[in-house]
């Protein structure tokens, strides 16, 4: 089981003031969660706020695979200190999620990690 995270960014460009637009996609092991609670808990948080609909898009519609995918993110967070609290945070903790996931990825690509 992967998790996909990807990056879009509007660039304007300073001579011609052209907007470009750009795309980058990471794709790690979920367990690659386990190495950043504070991620995985913000994803527990935004799957918590989703509707059936919404989660049947972004973790399909195997009731038992999408179950074990919930219960694992919220372990992570759990075992972490951390866990569900306020209103669940929706789209916020999705980008909140993939903010982190992608410093993460950048301290790894410079040998900090």
């Amino acid at each position: 089981m992967h998790l996909v995270t990807e990056f879009q960014c509007l660039h304007r460009l300073p001579k011609t003031k052209a907007l470009v637009f750009t795309i980058h996609k990471y794709i790690d092991p979920l367990s690659e969660l386990e190495s950043s609670p504070e991620a995985a808990d913000m994803m527990a948080r935004s799957f918590a706020a989703k509707s059936e609909e919404q989660l049947d898009y972004a973790l399909g519609t195997d009731r038992e695979k999408r179950d074990a995918i919930l219960e694992y993110v919220e372990s992570i967070a759990e075992r972490a200190g951390l866990g569900l609290g306020g209103d669940g945070g929706g789209g916020l903790a999705v980008a909140g999620a993939a903010g982190v996931m992608r410093y993460h990825h950048e301290q790894q690509e410079r040998g900090k990690l």
